[in-house]
């Protein structure tokens, strides 16, 4: 299963989730979004509420906690997604729908 959602999620196979509190001296959400989209090797970044969901195509937890911590904001928690048999299943007829292959 592992080898397989490698495989199909390629580019963001590594989805970390980080959950912050800013401080009003510290960094605001725009500049830690572009903060978090430099570090090397992460293809995405979304905030949804205070929780930044980061795609990378290595696991960059640590680099996301250090910038996170030398913005000025909090960090919560810090979670590595796994991908499991239901995300594979979802992945194959989402790209069947659209008419794309593998």
């Amino acid at each position: 299963v592992q080898d397989l959602a490698q495989k199909l999620f390629a580019s963001n196979y590594y989805t970390i989730e980080a959950e912050v509190a800013f401080a009003g001296n510290g960094a605001g959400p725009e500049t830690l979004l572009k903060n978090l989209a430099a570090i090397d090797n992460v293809q995405s970044v979304d905030l949804i509420g205070n929780i930044f969901q980061v795609g990378a195509s290595r696991n960059v937890a640590s680099e996301i906690a250090r910038v996170i911590l030398a913005s000025g904001a909090s960090l919560h928690s810090l979670n590595k997604r796994a991908y499991g048999l239901e995300d594979i299943y979802n992945h194959y007829f989402k790209v069947k729908e659209n008419g794309q292959s593998h």
